[in-house]
């Protein structure tokens, strides 16, 4: 990774137009490669196991819209308004917005409403999620860094499960915040208000699609006033105005769901700890990381009060993995605060993963895995960057090196 890659959040000299095409093309493949493995894990046995009800609300409201009314009710909570005749979905439950529905509506529009089409759509929308999420690693750390990435996400057992079933509804999250970071990241090269705008909007629409979000926002956000205080400043000075009115894409759509929600959401924070299962969250955290949930779970019936009862015939090294590098990037940051710039960026990384892992142990009622990965995709990140100042560092010794390289790969 060059030094013009090592951005620190601030603004770079544009690559030469041959280098960056290269680029790109070598991160599409290495996308595509990804998309092309994760299918054809998914299609071997696509519809098992059976639909969850988040699901099935979700893609129920999305066929009423297409097919008509709907014979029945749904689930407490719903909302729908008349467009064009027909029920348009614009609440879920009474905690979630009807995103994951509108973006199942195209497909089912083409394809019919089915549980393959439901599961084939879900991972597409996951996919895409993943290459915004590489696009935003690329722009912040550079290529390797985006290279490294996208597989350790892409073949996460967790994130893999997640955007093919989509329990909770977790993969418009993904979309939303992949989306918001990349615009973000390019309003803070050009401080152009619409980029600013249009990250509000997709965190807006975040927090719609449900709430838990706000832990993303508040984590990402205080961690980034620790670590950039004096550019958050500087550019709310240079153009307040403009500030203001990039800001308002939030307020556009989360601000009527938040009016709506305010009762359900004070009411939520009074739950008692009791509800919030310390020790239930520390185990999915683990079992998130190990890459055993899913096998766990279904080891257990689907019985989630069941499976943590019995070891794991599965394990994946992915969390050890992350103690490790964040004791590193630790190290790195307090060595080296005053002469590397990528330093505040590393800070700004290991906190918000705490920060957001902290607020998921807080979160009333939030003892699913849906929750859980509200910190991704910060520990996929935290790894990558040890693994790319690792390669690059230059040890005493040839044999040093060599060691230092069969370690990292």
């Amino acid at each position: 990774m060059s030094r013009t890659h090592s951005t620190a959040l601030r603004r770079n000299p544009a690559l030469p137009s041959k280098q960056s095409r290269r680029e790109w093309t070598a991160l599409i493949l290495v996308w595509l490669a990804i998309s092309m493995m994760v299918s054809s894990f998914a299609i071997c046995n696509l519809p098992a196991p059976g639909l969850d009800y988040d699901e099935a609300v979700c893609a129920g409201q999305a066929k009423d819209f297409l097919m008509g009314p709907p014979h029945g009710h749904h689930m407490p909570g719903t909302m729908a308004v008349n467009l064009f005749g027909r029920p348009f979905p614009l609440l879920v439950q009474c905690y979630f917005g009807a995103l994951k529905s509108w973006l199942l509506i195209p497909s089912f529009a083409v394809f019919g409403p089915s549980v393959l089409v439901l599961r084939l759509s879900t991972m597409g929308w996951g996919l895409i999620a993943l290459l915004l999420f590489m696009l935003w690693t690329h722009r912040l750390l550079g290529l390797p860094a985006a290279l490294i990435a996208g597989p350790l996400l892409g073949l996460d057992p967790s994130y893999f499960f997640m955007t093919v079933h989509d329990w909770g509804p977790v993969v418009p999250g993904f979309l939303c915040r992949f989306a918001g970071f990349n615009l973000l990241f390019i309003w803070w090269q050009r401080r152009k208000w619409r980029q600013l705008f249009l990250a509000s909007l997709f965190f807006g629409l975040g927090f719609f699609s449900k709430v838990d979000f706000v832990v993303i926002l508040l984590g990402c956000g205080l961690a980034l006033l620790l670590t950039h205080r004096r550019e958050i400043v500087s550019a709310i000075k240079a153009g307040p105005g403009r500030f203001a009115l990039g800001s308002l894409g939030f307020l556009l759509v989360a601000g009527p769901f938040l009016v709506w929600e305010a009762g359900w959401i004070l009411q939520r924070s009074q739950v008692g700890a009791a509800e919030s299962g310390l020790v239930e969250k520390i185990r999915i955290i683990l079992a998130m990381y190990d890459g055993s949930y899913f096998w766990r779970l279904m080891d257990a019936g689907g019985r989630f009060k069941h499976m943590f009862e019995n070891s794991s015939a599965v394990w994946s090294p992915f969390g050890l993995a992350l103690l490790v590098a964040a004791v590193f990037l630790v190290v790195e940051v307090k060595r080296h605060f005053r002469t590397d710039s990528q330093c505040r960026l590393l800070a700004f990384l290991l906190l918000s993963a705490l920060f957001i892992t902290m607020g998921f142990l807080l979160l009333p009622g939030a003892n699913r895995i849906h929750h859980a990965l509200l910190v991704y995709p910060f520990p996929h990140l935290i790894i990558t960057i040890a693994l790319v100042r690792l390669w690059q560092r230059k040890p005493a010794t040839a044999g040093a090196d060599l060691i230092q390289r069969v370690l990292v790969v």
